[in-house]
C-alpha cells in the first residue's frame, strides 16, 4: 500500500479527505497491513473518531479475532476507555478466554476505570485459576505476567516438594508451598516492580541484565539469602544496600561489573556472609571492609588493587580471602 496512517491523518487534517473516507482507509490498513502500521492505524482511528460506532465495531473485532496480542491489548484499552459500559460483554469474554498475559495486564491496569463489579470478580477468578495451575499464590502472579507471554509458555517440572517454572527465554522460578522461593532472569534491562510481592524469595539471580543501577523497590525483599548481580553494568557499589534490612546472612555476587571503589559504609552491611567483587576495576580496599563480623568469604581477585591492607594477609577477620 502506498499510504500510511500518518499520510491519511495529514490529509484528513488538511480537509483533503472526508471523515468517512479517512475511516475507510484506516480500516483497510487495520485489516491488511503489517502489525506496526495496524497499531498506528488504531491510534489514529481513536484520535479522529474515538466514540463512533464504526470505531467500536473495529475494536470489538480486533479484540475477539486478531492473532497479535499487541493489537488485542490496544483494542481492549480503547474499549475500556471509550466504550466502558457498551463493551462489558466483550471484555468479560476476553477475561475468560484470552491466553495473552499482555492483554490481561492491560485489563488489570484499567479495571479502576470501570465500576462494574462483574469485571472485577471475573478477573479475580481468572487470576485464581491461573495461579492454581501454576501452583503459586495469586498475590505472586504478577511477576509471571511481567516475564512471560501466555500461560502456555510456562513449563512446570516437579521435584520432591518443589516446583520449577521455566519461562522462555531465560526465566526460572523455584516454588515451594505455593510461594516463589527462587527467581532467575536475564536480558531484561530492568527489574519489574512486581518483584516486591515475593515476600519469601530467598534466591535472586539478576545477572546479565545490563543493569546500570538497582531500583529501590528491591529493598522490599527481606528474606534473601543469595543475590547474584554479576555481569551487569554497575559502576558504583549500589547505594540501596546501605539501608536494606535483610533478615538473613546474605551471599552477594557483584563480580564482572565496572566498580572502582568500595564505599566506607560497607561496614554497615553486617548481614553479608559472602561477598564476590572479582573482575571489577577496584583500586583500593577500605579497612572498614574487615569489620564485617559475619563475612566468611571475600573475593577481590582480578581487580586493579596495587596495595593490599595488612589484614588481608593476616586473615584475622575473614576466614577466606581470594586475591
Amino acid at each position: 500500500m502506498d499510504f500510511s496512517p500518518e499520510k491519511i491523518y495529514n490529509n484528513y487534517q488538511n480537509n483533503r479527505y472526508s471523515l468517512s473516507k479517512t475511516l475507510d482507509l484506516l480500516l483497510i490498513l487495520i485489516e491488511n497491513s503489517h502489525q506496526i502500521n495496524r497499531l498506528k492505524s488504531l491510534k489514529t482511528l481513536i484520535a479522529i473518531a474515538p466514540k463512533s460506532e464504526k470505531t467500536y465495531k473495529v475494536l470489538e473485532h480486533c479484540l475477539i479475532s486478531d492473532e497479535f496480542p499487541q493489537i488485542r491489548a490496544e483494542a481492549v484499552e480503547y474499549l475500556i476507555r471509550f466504550f466502558n459500559n457498551k463493551a462489558i460483554n466483550v471484555i468479560l469474554w476476553t477475561i475468560k478466554n484470552d491466553a495473552s498475559f499482555l492483554v490481561l495486564k492491560t485489563i488489570r491496569k484499567l479495571l479502576n476505570k470501570t465500576n462494574d463489579l462483574t469485571l472485577y470478580n471475573e478477573f479475580n477468578n481468572r487470576m485464581e485459576r491461573i495461579s492454581s495451575k501454576l501452583r503459586i499464590k495469586s498475590n505472586e502472579l504478577d511477576i509471571i505476567l511481567d516475564v512471560s507471554e501466555t500461560i502456555e509458555s510456562v513449563d512446570i517440572w516437579d521435584k520432591n516438594q518443589e516446583s520449577f517454572l521455566f519461562i522462555p527465554p531465560t526465566t526460572i522460578m523455584i516454588v515451594k508451598d505455593k510461594s516463589i522461593r527462587g527467581l532467575s532472569f536475564s536480558l531484561m534491562k530492568k527489574v519489574p516492580q512486581s518483584i516486591t510481592q515475593l515476600a519469601k524469595v530467598e534466591l535472586l539471580d539478576l545477572s546479565y541484565n545490563y543493569l546500570k543501577k538497582l531500583p529501590y523497590h528491591l529493598t522490599n525483599l527481606k528474606s534473601l539469602k543469595y543475590l547474584n548481580l554479576s555481569s551487569n553494568e554497575l559502576k558504583t557499589f549500589p547505594l540501596i544496600f546501605k539501608n536494606w534490612n535483610i533478615k538473613n546472612h546474605l551471599e552477594l555476587n557483584l563480580s564482572n561489573n565496572h566498580m572502582r571503589r568500595i564505599p566506607n559504609w560497607i561496614e554497615n552491611l553486617s548481614y553479608l556472609k559472602k561477598l564476590d567483587l572479582s573482575h571489577n576495576l577496584i583500586e583500593t580496599i577500605p579497612k572498614n571492609l574487615f569489620k564485617l563480623r559475619h563475612l566468611e568469604v571475600l573475593d577481590i581477585s582480578n581487580n586493579s588493587i596495587s596495595n593490599f591492607p595488612e589484614k588481608v594477609y593476616q586473615l584475622e577477620t575473614i576466614p577466606k580471602v581470594i586475591i
